[in-house]
């Protein structure tokens, strides 16, 4: 053959991956904040801080060992590795069909800046007025 300087690597590498598990999220919208606030009136924070009056860094700890307890006990956990891709219907709170209209008429105005055409711009005011009556 040729006098060439290519070289080829073949690689092979045995990889051993940990199990996936499916990351926990807290669903903060469905949280029993009532309950949540009941069952800190109902704390005594006197007995729980009291034993750790000289360190304020062991006060917070004991704080926020509460505060995550309670936030497991009243705001359920849902499985957030597909939420992603997930269509949120608050970030999508128009109903199919208006979506539709409101993506022709962008093409049509889009049309129109191209071409100035009267008969696409006429398109695209009729499509308005049908979103203006939904």
């Amino acid at each position: 053959m040729g006098k060439s300087d290519d070289s080829i690597l073949l690689i092979s590498c045995k990889i051993n991956l940990p199990s996936k598990h499916s990351p926990q999220g807290y669903a903060f919208l469905k949280g029993d904040y009532i309950g949540l606030h009941n069952s800190f009136q109902s704390c005594e924070w006197e007995k729980l801080l009291s034993a750790h009056t000289d360190s304020i860094e062991d006060m917070w700890q004991v704080f926020k060992k509460e505060l995550l307890d309670r936030i497991d006990t009243f705001i359920p956990k849902i499985n957030t590795a597909f939420n992603i891709l997930k269509k949120d219907s608050l970030i999508r709170p128009l109903p199919l069909n208006v979506r539709a209209i409101i993506s022709k008429k962008h093409r049509l105005w889009t049309r129109h800046m191209e071409t100035r055409d009267v008969a696409v711009y006429k398109n695209t005011s009729l499509l308005g007025m049908q979103l203006q009556a939904k």
